[in-house]
């Protein structure tokens, strides 16, 4: 007969496949993101991770861009994510 006890420890999380963690593959480049204006937060969190960021380490970005009005990170650039500069379209200002 199953019981629940017997059940104890599977419902924990799967284990992590290395593809869905972030890419740390390309140029790292050291750059100060400031906010203009961010209309999009999700979209620029959504952004950063073709720079390399996980989706956590993003959202944290975007929130302290949102609090503090600037952050600097690491992007690694890559030519699926081209020059650092496309992310002044979601409304932040870049410095190299």
């Amino acid at each position: 007969m199953l019981t629940n006890s017997m059940f104890r420890g599977t419902g924990a999380r799967p284990a992590q496949d290395p593809a869905d963690g972030p890419r740390r593959s390309g140029t790292p480049v050291e750059v100060e993101l400031r906010a203009r204006r961010l209309d999009k937060p999700v979209t620029l969190a959504k952004a950063l991770k073709a720079y390399g960021l996980s989706l956590t380490e993003a959202h944290r970005a975007v929130t302290t861009l949102t609090n503090e009005g600037r952050i600097r990170l690491t992007l690694y650039l890559t030519p699926d994510s081209g020059p650092a500069e496309r992310l002044a379209a979601f409304g932040v200002e870049i410095d190299a």
